[in-house]
């Protein structure tokens, strides 16, 4: 009896323990359903209140554990109001620049420090998941600040020195909008993953040469992208892109930029002749990108940049459309450039380059193109240490003229010169020189009906008004015509232009370098007073026209189209 008294005692004892916790479990789970949904609607509530009612925050699924550190939601929402950030900014209340719409599946926050997060006032968390995020942010108005304060300087309460070890975002969309003038869609990366390692938001941080925008590192991995640049009249997409800030590098591949706009349409918006570019690229590779330097400064330092297989065509109308206004020299687009420049250098490979334009009086579009391009440009920089007369940025190129001829050029160009002072020589392999018909007679209204080029050698010194230099074009049994305008043929011919081809072929032009044999070739010379409402391109190609009219004796004819 005494035996089973007292074990009905013990299973008592176990029974009222079990209640216990059972009771106190039920209780904890309770409690923290209710936490749970108290700071759900706590959270909420106090993201529209702060901000001012532009911002509506929904939770679903929020679970908390304070003892293993996890905060996590099924589905987030924050959504803003436009019309409500319209009537404050009417009442000149403080308004941010930019909204974003952000909506997400799940997010966990692992390891998250309640202690701190409560009585330290800040964030440590060992890792942030967010799954198949959507963000959309949209610019509301001009950044007109001149100056901007680092991250760490501008945040407030719990984000202040809020460290996280590892971030991982999984198959997000990013769009970037502007509501400046007509709606527009700036940018879009398509399903990215972005991992960050070790991010710790304070000014240690910041100053740490190890890191870039306060991580050890930033991985983006973006299956493609698209963007409209510049003012919307041309989009740009690839197919893949990767930014690696640890090993200072980024890649893309496939690029297109097609115009979105009729060239007509641009030419006539801007009352000017304006150039149309169609541009494939078969992939970048730029390496020995300083992330850090830019996280910190803004300021840009690479190593080299390889640009592979670009594909190029050019057009402008000359015929219903003029010229006007100054275009910039490199010099002007490099000093215009307001943060550190530093590029080692951009390599080309394999590229193809074709120019159309339908010139005043034409009746037909006329070409130039260049294929098997490749060529450097070295030294690209606006930090006065590093460039000079002595040190200058260099541009060289090789490639076939019209697919036929090899071509070579090289400029030096000391960026920083006030006025734009820089050199410009090269060389034209042996050829026909009517391969150059299909852009001579439709622009300059001249045809090479024979001869023979052997070598062209030619050198000039340039600044931003006028350029003077030589040539020596060795060529044979050359015959010209000079066309009326509009005319493509020797039956389009005017009877004066006829008797004028005649003229020149007899008494102008010199049928061939040297005129005789054992006799020094003759020196053509450049001379050019720059047309300033012309690209830098368009001023190194008069150079080189200049130089061979000389050269074929048609030195006045020169001196009237380029002075």
């Amino acid at each position: 009896m005494k035996h089973k008294t007292v074990d009905k005692s013990k299973s008592k004892k176990w029974l009222i323990t079990g209640s216990i916790i059972v009771g106190i479990t039920i209780l904890l789970f309770t409690g923290l359903y209710v936490f749970n949904f108290w700071l759900e609607n706590k959270i909420e509530s106090s993201v529209h209140k702060q901000s001012k009612g532009v911002y509506t925050l929904k939770l679903h699924g929020l679970e908390t554990s304070p003892f293993v550190g996890l905060v996590s939601v099924d589905s987030l929402s924050l959504t803003p109001d436009y019309k409500r950030w319209e009537q404050l900014r009417e009442q000149q209340q403080e308004v941010s620049r930019t909204l974003l719409d952000l909506k997400s599946k799940s997010i966990s926050l692992n390891s998250l420090n309640f202690f701190n997060m409560l009585f330290r006032n800040n964030v440590t968390l060992e890792s942030l998941v967010v799954q198949q995020p959507s963000m959309v942010m949209t610019v509301m108005m001009q950044d007109t600040t001149t100056t901007h304060k680092p991250m760490h300087e501008t945040v407030k309460g719990l984000l202040r020195s809020m460290k996280v070890g590892k971030i991982d975002v999984d198959s997000a969309t990013f769009k970037y909008k502007t509501r400046i003038g007509n709606d527009a869609e700036l940018l879009h990366l398509k399903s990215f993953n972005l991992t960050v390692q070790d991010f710790q938001l304070d000014s240690a941080s910041f100053n740490d040469d190890s890191r870039a925008y306060y991580a050890k590192r930033i991985l983006v991995k973006a299956a493609g992208a698209e963007a409209t640049v510049p003012e919307g009249h041309y989009h740009f997409t690839t197919d893949s892109l990767i930014v690696d800030t640890a090993n200072n590098f980024l890649t893309a591949k496939k690029i297109n930029m097609q115009p979105k706009t009729k060239n007509s349409d641009v030419a006539r918006a801007k009352g000017r002749a304006v150039t149309s570019i169609n541009l494939k690229i078969s992939d970048v590779s730029v390496t020995g990108v300083d992330y850090a330097k830019h996280s910190r400064k803004n300021d840009v330092y690479i190593q080299h940049i390889l640009i592979n297989e670009p594909n190029l065509d050019a057009y402008k109308d000359k015929h219903n459309f003029k010229d006007k206004g100054v275009k910039p020299l490199p010099h002007d687009l490099v000093q215009q450039v307001k943060f550190k420049l530093n590029v080692d250098t951009v390599q080309v490979k394999n590229a193809y380059m074709r120019y159309e334009e339908l010139s005043q009086g034409a009746t037909e579009t006329g070409h130039i193109f260049f294929s098997r391009l490749n060529g450097t440009v070295t030294n690209l920089t606006n930090i006065p240490s590093k460039i000079s007369k002595s040190k200058p940025a260099v541009v060289s190129a090789r490639a076939l003229l019209m697919g036929k001829t090899e071509f070579q050029a090289t400029a030096r160009l000391p960026l920083l010169d006030k006025n734009a002072f820089h050199t410009l020589e090269g060389s034209l392999g042996s050829g026909n020189p009517e391969m150059l018909n299909p852009i001579l007679v439709p622009t300059n209204f001249i045809k090479v009906d024979e001869g023979y080029v052997r070598q062209i050698t030619f050198n000039a010194t340039l600044n931003r008004n006028g350029a003077k230099g030589s040539m020596k074009a060795l060529y044979s049994n050359l015959e010209i015509e000079v066309l009326s305008k509009g005319a493509t043929s020797e039956e389009d011919q005017s009877l004066g232009k006829e008797i004028i081809s005649q003229a020149a072929n007899w008494f102008l032009i010199k049928s061939s370098n040297p005129d005789d044999k054992g006799e020094k070739p003759r020196i053509g010379e450049i001379n050019v007073t720059r047309n300033k409402q012309g690209s830098f391109i368009t001023y190194w190609k008069d150079c080189i026209v200049s130089g061979l009219m000389a050269s074929i004796g048609l030195e006045k004819m020169a001196d009237n189209k380029f002075n």
